[in-house]
């Protein structure tokens, strides 16, 4: 693993796949990474996607002083009604998307998301071009709720988990919001407002 990235060829080498695991004409997929966010301190603009987790039940007086890190609270959150419904989603358009991107032998401007090259677009601008060559491309995704300490933050675990289990490249989720407080939301607000 480099950085929270378990690489094609570092998966192949531990199935006993030789140095590589997969033939070297096949380019291996990205990997995806889920960036989860609270809505009240701005949407990330340096996901392909967000996807909005707050139509979920906020748990209750479990999650005082929890994160969905926490095993239980994560529990209570994702079996709340629609979570199974999200999380299946989440991994169908994830899978779907690693699809194109193998599809995608010509490799134009190395963009599986094609639908969505605005990222592409946003990140060239801003010194951060993602060339196919240039080491293990990272998908990002947003997934976010309203603070981001519990709903994304279980979802993005538990998605996490199901693509690793079927065997897809994947990086540690990153919790942009995780340690930020409700306070200072209130004061970044007012601030914006003067």
């Amino acid at each position: 693993k480099r950085g929270g990235v378990a690489t094609m060829a570092e998966e192949g080498e531990a199935k006993g796949g030789g140095e590589g695991g997969a033939p070297p004409s096949q380019s291996s997929p990205p990997a995806v990474q889920f960036l989860t966010f609270g809505y009240r301190f701005g949407q990330p603009k340096d996901t392909v996607r967000n996807i909005n987790a707050r139509n979920l039940k906020n748990p209750g007086k479990a999650s005082v002083g929890r994160t969905g890190l926490n095993p239980r609270l994560r529990s209570e959150v994702l079996s709340s009604p629609g979570a199974e419904e999200l999380c299946t989603r989440i991994f169908k358009l994830v899978v779907e998307e690693i699809k194109k991107y193998r599809d995608d032998e010509s490799g134009a401007l190395g963009d599986p998301f094609n639908s969505i090259g605005e990222a592409r677009v946003r990140a060239e601008e801003d010194g951060r071009d993602q060339k196919r060559n240039s080491g293990p491309q990272i998908i990002r995704i947003g997934i976010g709720c309203d603070v981001g300490r519990h709903r994304s933050v279980s979802v993005a675990i538990e998605v996490t988990k199901r693509l690793k289990k079927a065997g897809l490249t994947t990086a540690d989720p990153e919790h942009r919001d995780i340690n930020r407080s409700k306070i200072s939301s209130k004061r970044e607000r007012d601030r914006k407002r003067k």
